[in-house]
């Protein structure tokens, strides 16, 4: 929110997803936040009706000139920058912690200055549409539709008088003739504070009236003052005094605006004095009508709530265009001239007859009933707000008596003595499902399926292979072998024992291999002679029988190969000499290569040897062994692309191409008392 005559950033504006917005300050010498509502969203029409955004634009104009020039209170700057230090002190991942006692909010309304409440006002005479009802009759009469107090008000012909105003709109005055008995009504319904569409055209009417409203469709207006003597015939400091008409108790003007030091007393108090007044209005359940300055002028807004722990109160703006009512930390410690605050109208009580309320508790369970105001007997029309509250071990289940219902909380009218039951019952235990399941052939207990147990059992849980298969490890919400195991219920569970064969057929391995569900850091599940296996279904084409006619790739084949060989698997995986899927003699050998063997010794007990082979047709396995005798060693030079295992000293390569020649070559070291 931009000053726009400075360009100064007055405020930060926060969207709230779902609905509502967040105004923060943009200085630490002013409270941190501001003003907020989680109901409606904020406006940035820019009119006179859209109190919020006026009130903002020229309250943190006035906040932060009066700390530029030093002049706001002291004692309200530090405790200001208190409360930023506890904000930015704070783990941003949760809440900061505060629990303030919350008064209202306590309207159950948001109405506005247009149809259906400007019904009855007059016509325009120069636009000819019909004219608004005015902020100060819009919020009185709200307060009226809140106490549904009074049914009948009678306004003679001595009330009647000439409305004239310039809503500046460019079109000059207005002069209306008000016939004043036209506003009387008789046995309005107010319905629980929900009255018909007629019947808030007839209460807006006789407020403006009430308060001599000047009338226009661009705006009409009056002063907030007059609200105290209209209600009770109360103080009012300017000429022109209106004269009481609804009848009630008590209706006091008060102000800490030092623009009004002129006042009586006890009307001109301190600020302290006048916000401690109106939050024991709050905490009283009576709502209040307060005067404001913005930056288009004055308006007249409902304060209807309180929050404990400062001065963050809730108003109702009266307007129908978005921003129709918020939580706004009211303005402290600003001088003369920077206060937006005139005045309030507080204190409305309508009668002196009072109500009794009772509530009681039933049923199998236990709680108690909290009430704001925590009064036994009240005002007739207050607003009560129920809190059931259930014990350990029980849950509300619904109101009886003058409440129904299973909201919670609940707001009770004292329209008349009533009594309310809290209803509650013995909770029933929250509850999870546990899934099990099995990957294999075998069982489980609990067995596979979905069960369901009270929050925080323990389920002992075990596997039970078939013959042939044995468990391996648990997979989801329970991880590791341990079996059996168990598992605390604090939430929906799923739980899977994973069986495998305990004996392995070749064709299974493979598959499982093929599928990618062997370990690929473990070569050592698969044998050489199921790798062999692999080769041989492999050259033929054949499908894997366990893939449903997956046929094995080369590629993962002779990647399995290098790990296995590197790994070193063969003391665990063979227990006889290496043989190929099929054996050549020495004359089907010679058709399929030809080998030649070079030797140069190099010192006395060294060697090298170089071997070379060529295919003269394709070959889909080759193995070349050096038989030696025992004590002598190997020590590979050139593998020529071939796997190599130490132990057995063999080279194997898996595909050779015809024409296609590999060159081996590896150091010989013969002990020394071997024969030359």
């Amino acid at each position: 929110l931009w000053d726009e005559t400075t360009g100064t950033s007055l405020a930060y504006i926060f969207d709230i997803v779902p609905a509502g917005y967040l105004v923060v300050s943009t200085d630490t010498m002013i409270a941190p936040i501001v003003a907020y509502s989680y109901k409606s969203d904020f406006s940035w029409e820019d009119v006179a009706e859209n109190i919020l955004l006026q009130m903002l634009k020229l309250d943190m104009h006035n906040r932060l000139e009066a700390i530029s020039e030093g002049i706001m209170d002291r004692q309200i700057v530090v405790k200001n920058e208190e409360m930023w230090g506890k904000f930015l002190n704070e783990d941003s991942t949760g809440p900061v912690e505060r629990s303030p006692t919350v008064y209202g909010p306590w309207l159950t309304t948001d109405w506005h200055q247009h149809s259906p409440y400007n019904d009855d006002c007059p016509l325009d005479p120069i636009t000819g549409d019909r004219c608004v009802v005015g902020c100060v009759a819009t919020a009185l009469s709200q307060i009226l539709n809140y106490w549904q107090y009074p049914t009948t008000v009678t306004f003679t012909q001595s009330d009647s008088y000439t409305s004239e105003i310039d809503p500046s709109d460019g079109n000059g005055t207005r002069t209306i003739p008000i016939d004043a008995t036209r506003a009387s009504f008789s046995g309005l319904l107010y319905n629980s504070c929900n009255p018909s569409d007629s019947a808030k055209a007839d209460l807006c009417f006789a407020a403006g009236v009430s308060v001599r409203m000047g009338y226009s469709s661009a705006g009409s207006g009056t002063s907030t003052a007059k609200v105290a003597p209209a209600l009770a015939g109360s103080y009012y400091p300017f000429s022109g005094k209106p004269p009481e008409r609804w009848g009630y108790t008590s209706a006091d003007l008060l102000t800490s605006n030092t623009d009004y030091n002129w006042w009586e007393s006890p009307h001109y108090v301190s600020e302290d004095l006048l916000y401690d007044q109106l939050s024991a209005n709050m905490q009283l359940a009576r709502p209040a009508e307060m005067a404001i300055t913005g930056s288009l002028g004055g308006h007249a807004i409902v304060v209807d709530g309180w929050q404990s722990d400062g001065r963050s109160y809730h108003l109702n703006f009266g307007w129908y265009g978005g921003s129709s009512t918020a939580w706004y930390a009211l303005p402290s410690g600003l001088p003369s001239g920077l206060n937006i605050i005139r005045y309030v109208v507080l204190n409305i009580v309508p009668t002196s007859t009072t109500q009794s309320l009772t509530v009681n508790t039933s049923g199998s369970g236990s709680g108690a009933v909290g009430k704001v105001p925590n009064r036994s007997s009240l005002t007739r029309g207050t607003h009560v707000l129920l809190t059931a509250v259930p014990d350990s071990g029980s849950t509300f289940a619904h109101w009886e008596g003058d409440l129904a219902g299973s909201t919670n909380p609940a707001c009770i009218i004292m329209d008349g003595d009533k009594s309310v039951t809290a209803h509650f019952v013995q909770a029933s235990p929250t509850q999870y499902t546990l899934t099990m399941a099995v990957d294999g052939s075998g069982s489980t207990d609990p067995s596979v399926g979905i069960h369901t147990y009270d929050e925080g059992t323990v389920v002992p849980l075990t596997a039970t292979p078939d013959a042939g298969w044995m468990f391996d490890h648990w997979n989801g919400d329970v991880t590791g072998s341990t079996n059996p195991t168990s598992i605390t219920m604090n939430g929906d569970k799923s739980v899977t024992a994973v069986l495998t064969p305990s004996t392995y057929s070749i064709d299974y391995v493979v598959a499982h291999w093929v599928n990618g569900a062997l370990d690929p850091n473990d070569p050592c599940q698969i044998s050489l002679d199921q790798i062999l296996q692999a080769i041989a279904w492999w050259a033929n084409g054949t499908p894997v029988p366990q893939t449903g006619g997956q046929t094995i790739d080369l590629d993962k084949i002779l990647d399995l190969i290098a790990k296995w060989a590197d790994a070193r698997c063969i003391e665990s995986s063979i227990s006889q000499p290496l043989a190929l899927p099929k054996a050549l003699s020495t004359a089907e050998a010679a058709s399929v290569v030809e080998a030649t063997r070079s030797i140069s010794a190099t010192a006395e007990g060294q060697a090298k040897v170089t071997v070379t082979i060529e295919a003269k047709q394709a070959i889909t396995g080759l193995a070349l062994d050096e038989d030696l005798p025992q004590g002598w060693t190997i020590t590979p030079i050139d593998n020529g692309g071939a796997t190599f295992n130490t132990q057995e000293a063999q080279w194997l390569w898996l595909e050779l191409n015809a024409g296609e020649t590999k060159t081996v070559r590896y150091q010989v070291e013969i002990p020394s008392a071997a024969s030359a």
